[in-house]
């Protein structure tokens, strides 16, 4: 007999069985308060995942989802707290994490919070999720913690370069993530670099993610030979009679 995993709307009773069809909708029929009622489950159960997807991902704000789906801030506030999310089958193995957290508002602002996850990266699966306050050493060893207790084998890790994240999984492979990598550069030499050096300095780390270590290396050391003298000239200031590095921006990327 198939179990039927919904409750009364009406008392909250577990206790349901099917009661035939009315208006070519399945009816149930409640044992504890004696009462039927129509199955609208699956209807508010898809409008309610997406809800939660659009905020959580699109970071939709309760305004817009108002204006979408006609519901109150309130009812919206309400429906997002209930949600109850379906418990997490695990299958431990070995596994390469990329870990990340996402921000929800300016770090700064005190009503700001964060959502820590950590993914498979081979099998596109999230394994562990927490919602923090700050993002910390402490809230990624809990999820390490968590993962190595149910049996999983944590074989590297990619992050953004956190320095909390490497602390945290002291002792295992850690690399950054090659489009942080890319931003930091891009930050320093601009999306259009106006000398020759930034233009070959950006075009080498968009590559980061189509080639290897050694390959890489390699061209990474054709351009500091090549460039050496551009990197080190230095720009004395009279006033002071001090020096200082001519294109430092390009040098710090």
């Amino acid at each position: 007999m198939t179990k039927i995993h919904i409750k009364c709307p009406h008392c909250g009773s577990s206790k349901i069985t099917k009661k035939g069809k009315s208006r070519h909708k399945q009816q149930y029929y409640c044992k504890d308060c004696k009462r039927k009622f129509l199955s609208k489950k699956r209807k508010k159960l898809h409008t309610i995942k997406k809800i939660l997807e659009e905020y959580i991902f699109h970071k939709q704000s309760y305004r817009e989802l108002k204006e979408r789906y006609g519901y109150s801030k309130q009812r919206l506030h309400r429906t997002l707290e209930n949600y109850q999310l379906k418990e997490k089958k695990h299958h431990p193995r070995k596994v390469h994490l990329l870990v990340d957290a996402l921000w929800f508002g300016p770090k700064k602002n005190k009503n700001s919070f964060c959502v820590i996850v950590f993914r498979s990266q081979k099998d596109k699966e999230n394994l562990y999720f927490s919602v923090e306050e700050n993002e910390t050493k402490i809230s990624y060893l809990k999820g390490k913690l968590y993962l190595e207790n149910l049996g999983y084998e944590i074989l590297s890790v990619t992050g953004d370069g956190f320095k909390g994240i490497k602390q945290a999984f002291l002792g295992i492979p850690y690399q950054m993530c090659h489009v942080h990598m890319e931003r930091i550069v891009r930050r320093q030499t601009t999306r259009n670099p106006q000398t020759e050096a930034g233009q070959v300095l950006l075009a080498l780390v968009k590559t980061l993610h189509t080639t290897n270590k050694r390959v890489f290396f390699e061209r990474l050391r054709n351009f500091t030979s090549t460039y050496q003298d551009f990197l080190n000239e230095k720009t004395i200031n009279h006033e002071t009679n001090k020096s200082f590095f001519t294109h430092k921006r390009v040098r710090s990327a």
